[in-house]
């Protein structure tokens, strides 16, 4: 009769130790975050200066009971938007959630504006501190609204793009069968470039989309 209890109880040495050194660091992670959060490291290094403010425009609506703009904070601390002038003139406005907005929140602000269709018209937001943030609508439509009609333009667009080519490349199919190896290559090669130039203009258009982004998120 043999004794198995020496090989197990060395066995579980080993693991108590690996979870004494996996503990070990997330007790101390945790105890880093609990003081980061109930202390304030960075007050030693605030010299009294005003906060940086930086507001981004997002979305413009255009309607018929004004004009409707979106809005994200961008600065180190919740600002305030104290007036708005629309084409150099202080406008009443309402703001959507009222009150200061947090760093990286979004508000609404509606100026019941009667905006001018065909033309430019310029908006500045003026926050409690005296600094402004322009925004230039260039040409005064209307925004699109959702209904029957807009959804089922978008479906057949939709169709046009998506499905139409599939389609017209299944047609295809019978013919290629008879394009031999070298036909084939080429063939594959063309929609290899053809991926590659998708690709190049998608990453441009990524770039370009993030150059617009609010200044918070990007980086």
């Amino acid at each position: 009769m043999t004794d198995t209890s020496q090989p197990n109880t060395r066995a579980a040495r080993p693991t108590r130790v690996n979870l004494l050194w996996i503990g070990l660091p997330l007790t101390v992670l945790a105890i880093a975050i609990a003081w980061l959060l109930s202390s304030d490291p960075l007050s030693s290094f605030r010299n009294g200066a005003p906060p940086v403010e930086n507001i981004t425009f997002e979305r413009t609506i255009l309607g018929t009971d004004g004009i409707r703009v979106l809005v994200r904070a961008g600065g180190s601390e919740p600002m305030t938007i104290a007036q708005v002038q629309v084409d150099d003139a202080y406008w009443q406005f309402t703001q959507d959630p009222p009150g200061p907005i947090a760093r990286g929140s979004t508000a609404w602000i509606n100026l019941p504006y009667p905006w001018v269709l065909g033309e430019a018209h310029a908006i500045n937001v003026v926050t409690s501190t005296g600094t402004t943030f322009g925004h230039e609508i260039a040409v005064a439509v209307p925004t699109p609204t959702r209904d029957s009609l807009s959804l089922v333009a978008q479906a057949v667009l939709g169709a046009f793009v998506g499905i139409l080519p599939v389609a017209i490349g299944l047609m295809f199919y019978p013919a290629l069968r008879g394009v031999g190896r070298s036909g084939m290559d080429f063939l594959l090669s063309l929609t290899v470039g053809l991926l590659a130039f998708l690709f190049v203009d998608a990453l441009e258009d990524a770039f370009e989309l993030a150059s617009e982004a609010a200044a918070l998120f990007q980086g």
